[in-house]
Order: structure tokens, then C-alpha cells, then sequence
């Protein structure tokens, strides 16, 4: 879905996507993978992170908990605002210690697994493009020596939206009035509500000019903080372009996860309630490799909008 006319046999501008295109393109990355090339390098660690946590949860709380984690996603970052507003708000007591800690062991090996096999899906959408083709050999070559920067990324990203909105949860749950709110109430808890919609507009902000961080590592192959800097450098003056296509992404898979749960909806019924989570399952195997494929789609549009598609290290991937 080029946006300009080209002379034939021109590649230039051939990356430079609509918002719209930017995730028509991904589906199609994603579709020609194979897709069960992605559901290996990246499907499987979904599904095995979503198992985990809800084998915890299930241990911890028991089977009438299962509801509460329906749909909960492989991203681990979650879990440290997780472990940090029980921390902070004073919720943490001899029962909940284990868990916690639980939680913790949990959050770094997924970040070392969700990093590596990051780093080898968008090595392998990254070949894609290139003439040597698509080859998961070379793709989980790449993820394991790009696992250290790409994980580093991730837990800085994940450490900053913590940092910001932790402390404005903490601030909002300690303005919630403890029995029926009373006039004198209303006050305190819309100023704690105005500051925590302050504070997520910012984590948006910054999760949106981040958003290509990880693939920018795996593709210059330059250190985390470089790969930060970086992805600021390519979504400036793109913020709205790549915060419609994020919003675009997330509607399409939310809507195709749906449809998968009404799929099997007749015969969720006979699992109890295991079939709440099935769906969620198969989500995560065959749905997540989309959003690394996405970015992947998203940073070489942004390279062909700043003009730098020719001079960049990366170029060698396209």
C-alpha cells in the first residue's frame, strides 16, 4: 500500500506505508511466515508464559481464581507494576511474600524468554525482505545473540511505565474513600483520578515513541539505550501515524481473538473452567507473533518517512 508512484522497478517509497497499510502489511508478513514458523519462534513462548502464570495463580488462589485470568496476555512487564503497587500501597503480608516473590522469578524469566524470542521473530521478519529469504535457522541465531540488548529494552521500557504509573495507582487507591464517598470525598478523588490520567497519557507518550526500540537492536545491532534513543529519532513527528496503527493492531487482534472464542465457544462448555482460558491459549500461540511482526512493518515505514532507507546500517536487511 504505497503511498506514492514509483518508476517501475523502484523500490524507493515502496515502505512508506498509510496507518491503515502499516498493519495490512504486517497481517501479510505474518500470514506468508509461515505462520507456524512464528507460532515456534514466538507462539510457543506465549502459550508457556500464559501457562505459568496461570498454573501460579490456580496454586496460589485455586481453581475459582481461573475467571479472574481469562485473559491474561504474555507481556511479563505487566507484572512488575504488579509486584510494585502491592508493595508500595502496604498490601504485602506473610501470605502474600511467596507469591510475590513468585511473581518476581516469574517477571525476570519472562523477560529473558520473552526477549529471545523476540529477537529471533523480528530476525525473521527482518529476513523477510532480504534476498537470502526466510531462514529460522539464522532468525533463532540472531535471537540469542541479540537477547541481552533486546531484554535490557524491554525491562527498561517496562521499568520506566512502572516508575510513572505505580506511584499514581498507589496515590489513587489511597483517595478512594473506604466506605460510601461523602461530599467531602468527591474532591480528593478526582484530583487522585486526574493525576493518574496525566500519568497514563504520558506512559502512552512514551510507549509510542519506544515502540520500535527492540527492532531497531536486532536490526543495527546498537546498544539498548542507543536503540531508545533511536526509535525517538525515527517517531518524531510520526506520533499520531504510529499511535493510530498500534490502535488499529490492537482492535484487529481483539476482534480476531474474539471470533476465535466464539469458534469454539460450543465446545469450551464441556471443559468447565478450563474452557475460559483455552481461548486465551490459542490467542496467544497463533495471535501474539503479530505484534513483533507489526513493528518490524512500522520501522521500515518510519525509515522510508525519515528518509534515511538509503544510509542506514540496516538498509542490508531490505
Amino acid at each position: 500500500m504505497a503511498l506514492e508512484e514509483e518508476a517501475p522497478g523502484s523500490t524507493a517509497g515502496q515502505f512508506r506505508l498509510s496507518t491503515v497499510g502499516v498493519v495490512t502489511r504486517g497481517l501479510s508478513v505474518w500470514w506468508r511466515g509461515p505462520i507456524y514458523i512464528y507460532m515456534a519462534l514466538f507462539g510457543l513462548y506465549a502459550l508457556l508464559f500464559v501457562l505459568v502464570r496461570l498454573v501460579v495463580v490456580v496454586a496460589f488462589f485455586g481453581s475459582s481464581a481461573i475467571a479472574s485470568y481469562a485473559t491474561v496476555g504474555p507481556d511479563p512487564s505487566s507484572l512488575i507494576s504488579t509486584v510494585l503497587t502491592d508493595v508500595l500501597s502496604g498490601q504485602v503480608t506473610a501470605s502474600t511474600t511467596v507469591y510475590l516473590a513468585v511473581l518476581v522469578v516469574l517477571t525476570v524469566g519472562g523477560i529473558v524468554m520473552l526477549a529471545g524470542a523476540e529477537a529471533a521473530t523480528l530476525a525473521f521478519a527482518l529476513r523477510d525482505y532480504t534476498s537470502e529469504g526466510r531462514d529460522a535457522g539464522a532468525a533463532l541465531s540472531t535471537g540469542l545473540t541479540r537477547l541481552v540488548p533486546v531484554a535490557v529494552v524491554q525491562a527498561i521500557i517496562g521499568l520506566v511505565v512502572a516508575v510513572l504509573m505505580v506511584p499514581s495507582l498507589v496515590f489513587v487507591q489511597a483517595t478512594e474513600p473506604a466506605t460510601t464517598p461523602t461530599p467531602s470525598d468527591i474532591g480528593p478523588l478526582l484530583y487522585g483520578l486526574s493525576v493518574l490520567i496525566v500519568v497514563s497519557l504520558i506512559v502512552l507518550f512514551f510507549y509510542v515513541r519506544t515502540t520500535v526500540a527492540t527492532v531497531v537492536v536486532v536490526a543495527e545491532s546498537v546498544s539498548p539505550t542507543q536503540a531508545v534513543q533511536r526509535s525517538f529519532d525515527l517517531t518524531k513527528g510520526s506520533f499520531f501515524h504510529v499511535l493510530g496503527a498500534h490502535l488499529l493492531v490492537s482492535l484487529l487482534l481483539l476482534v480476531l481473538s474474539y471470533v476465535l472464542a466464539m469458534a469454539m465457544a460450543g465446545f469450551l462448555v464441556l471443559l468447565g473452567p478450563i474452557g475460559l482460558v483455552l481461548p486465551n491459549m490459542v490467542s496467544a500461540l497463533l495471535l501474539s507473533p503479530i505484534a513483533p511482526v507489526f513493528r518490524v512493518v512500522l520501522y521500515k515505514d518510519l525509515l522510508e518517512r525519515t528518509g534515511e532507507r538509503e544510509s542506514t546500517a540496516a538498509d542490508e536487511w531490505w
